[in-house]
């Protein structure tokens, strides 16, 4: 699809207007030039060319189950570029706010074949094995997370990559968005004893409800899985006292309307993946494959730069907005890294599931081992 200033056409529209428009400037240089033979072969490639990309050989929906207005951008863009580097074998039409359904509904119809590709999460009832890119208090910045995470190569990305095959699916890139932190209605949080009797929305990421409960100890902290959906009444109405969020998402979603703190701990990079029915990729040519992988590079790189752009900007508005964010100390933080125990996390949560994607080949120990030797 070409996006133009005032409209959009579609190769097909493309193909009409050169057709008209060639038709009548042929027309008239009949009848000025003596180059007639030479137009006219010129003009014949050029539409035989055109016509020979009208009808793409697979034509795809793209599901993005969520209103995330950077995250589109970047999913549209990789959708056209799909189409460029395909030579208008592939195209792919996207969908986003969950015009084709929710996360699960997407997931489903992605792995039964019905969509082809979309946007998901490595929630465990989804992906029980594709935990390993959230860990908590394993990734500190977008640098990490581009070098761990990037395909084909990233230690992270391989693992997930294998978590989503498990279940049907190849994983063509991840996508970032902000780091993740703790916003409520009742009071700033500086150290975990603040978490004192509060009620928090959690999701179906595992690792990081345990991360959640271990902050909470002691505390009398509650949690509750509900449905992203009902996130911004359940602050509005009181029946949540808080989230686990991110600046996007306080923005995106309009979160910040219906919260009053938000500290902003780094627990884990909010990140998205990207994944195609496997099936499908498998069966796809070598060149298509390439021609799909180098527009999901070109995508991620485009969304690791707006969003690095993204969280100073959005921390502004949302300061400028009422929003009160706490700016933590690293003292401070070393004490929620602390009580988080990470480590712990690893190995009871992480390592099983590693060793059965990876049995004997002592996975975790490298991964993590790798993530130290890049900090060096």
């Amino acid at each position: 699809m070409v996006r133009l200033a005032c409209q959009t056409l579609t190769l097909k529209d493309m193909y009409k207007k050169l057709n008209l428009i060639g038709g009548i400037q042929l027309m008239k240089r009949i009848k000025r030039s003596t180059g007639v033979c030479l137009i006219l072969v010129v003009f014949l490639i050029l539409i035989f060319t055109l016509q020979v990309f009208a009808e793409p050989e697979y034509k795809w929906r793209f599901a993005m189950p969520w209103n995330r207005k950077l995250a589109s951008q970047s999913y549209q863009l990789f959708s056209d570029l799909v189409g460029v580097y395909s030579n208008g074998r592939i195209e792919i039409e996207y969908f986003d706010n969950a015009l084709l359904g929710s996360l699960g509904e997407n997931f489903h119809a992605i792995q039964a074949g019905d969509i082809e590709l979309g946007a998901s999460y490595t929630y465990a009832n989804l992906v029980p094995k594709g935990m390993v890119a959230q860990m908590p208090y394993t990734i500190r910045d977008y640098d990490e997370l581009a070098i761990t995470s990037s395909a084909p190569d990233g230690i992270l990305y391989k693992i997930t990559n294998k978590a989503w095959e498990e279940v049907g699916f190849h994983l063509l890139f991840i996508s970032p968005s902000t780091f993740i932190g703790l916003a409520n209605n009742v009071r700033p949080l500086k150290t975990p004893d603040d978490l004192k009797d509060l009620k928090f929305r959690v999701s179906g990421s595992v690792q990081c409800v345990e991360m959640l409960r271990n902050l909470g100890k002691g505390t009398g902290m509650t949690m509750e899985t509900l449905p992203w959906a009902d996130i911004y009444n359940a602050l509005e109405r009181g029946v949540m006292d808080g989230i686990w969020t991110s600046y996007s998402s306080l923005i995106e979603e309009r979160h910040f309307e219906v919260v009053k703190y938000f500290t902003d701990l780094r627990f884990w990079p909010d990140v998205t993946s990207i994944v195609i029915n496997k099936e499908i990729w498998d069966e796809l040519p070598d060149d298509l494959k390439n021609a799909i992988a180098k527009a999901a590079k070109m995508a991620e790189e485009r969304t690791y730069e707006v969003y690095r752009r993204a969280e100073r900007e959005y921390r502004d508005i949302l300061v400028d907005a009422g929003l009160e964010i706490y700016p933590i100390t690293e003292e401070e933080r070393s004490l929620w890294i602390e009580k988080a125990d990470p480590t712990a996390l690893w190995q009871q949560l992480a390592k099983p599931l590693i060793d059965e994607l990876y049995p004997g080949e002592n996975m975790t120990e490298k991964i993590l081992e790798e993530i130290n030797d890049m900090r060096k």
